[in-house]
């Protein structure tokens, strides 16, 4: 079976993963798109891994998923997939052979990496991350075919804020779109290339926010799952006067400031993501 979403929403559509998933759904593709948002990984921090500041002022939605692995930018110019089986049939190289193949019938050309990235020239354009249960498995990634790259970099761009977190970090890598080498590539093709190699006569079900749990969504979309999840943190601030001081941070909320600053002593036991964008907000002032 392969499914579809009708929404461009990345909540939306975490959420329709989530519950498929969550179903026990085996042998099935699940196809999306979202508009221009960030999605970062299960146990990553988000002020290191994108400038969530840059983020709010452009209404970029900053999304966090159930899988493990690096921060995405999604865009209208790139096309996302899962695949679903049974935890006995888990073949990651199996699932991108199958992409690569779909490709080909395109006359577009690309490679797996060990990292299991599709690359192109060189340069990457898909990542993959997985996530497993004792019974299920579900692999899913992007592909980038005529994304917006310079969005993609400056959501990307984190402050240099002296931050040490216990969340996994991303591995960079130089990305290129589909449609930079090919410039017959284009994501209607590439869907239907994707859904035959998946099934001869492949049978479609449309997706939408009708067919979802309204509390997966309300989770999904929630400071809670977004900010609070984030792993303890500590950040170092130099002072122009030379002071230094130093911020412990829980479940996204500054539990402890060590500093003279008077005016830093106000933010205990408030959000850190006030702080964050009060801070962006003074310097671009």
């Amino acid at each position: 079976m392969i499914y579809q979403s009708l929404s461009q929403d990345p909540f939306i559509n975490l959420a329709l993963e989530q519950q498929l998933f969550e179903a026990g759904t085996s042998n099935a593709l699940f196809l999306y798109q979202n508009n221009s948002s960030v999605i970062i990984g299960r146990a990553q921090n988000p002020w290191v891994e994108c400038d969530v500041h840059f983020l709010k002022t452009q209404n970029i939605p900053l999304a966090r998923r159930q899988s493990g692995g690096g921060t995405v930018f999604h865009d209208l110019g790139n096309l996302n997939f899962t695949f679903f089986c049974e935890k006995a049939n888990y073949n990651k190289e199996q699932n991108l052979a199958l992409i690569i193949k779909a490709l080909a019938t395109l006359n577009i050309n690309v490679d797996m990496n060990t990292r299991h990235d599709l690359i192109l020239n060189d340069k990457k354009i898909s990542g993959s991350a997985f996530r497993e249960t004792k019974t299920h498995a579900f692999h899913h990634g992007t592909l980038l075919i005529d994304s917006n790259l310079d969005l993609l970099r400056q959501s990307l761009k984190a402050p240099e804020y002296d931050i040490k977190s216990k969340g996994v970090a991303s591995v960079k890598s130089s990305v290129i779109n589909i449609k930079d080498v090919y410039a017959h590539a284009n994501i209607p093709e590439i869907i239907k290339a994707i859904s035959n190699a998946f099934e001869p006569e492949p049978q479609i079900k449309k997706l939408t926010i009708n067919n979802l749990n309204p509390e997966i969504l309300a989770l999904y979309q929630s400071d809670t799952w977004r900010f609070e999840r984030t792993l303890p943190f500590s950040e170092t601030i130099d002072h122009v006067d030379g002071s230094i001081s130093e911020l412990q941070v829980e479940s996204g909320i500054i539990t402890e400031i060590k500093s003279d600053n008077n005016e830093l002593l106000q933010w205990l036991q408030q959000p850190y993501a006030h702080f964050y964008h009060k801070r962006a907000l003074c310097k671009q002032a």
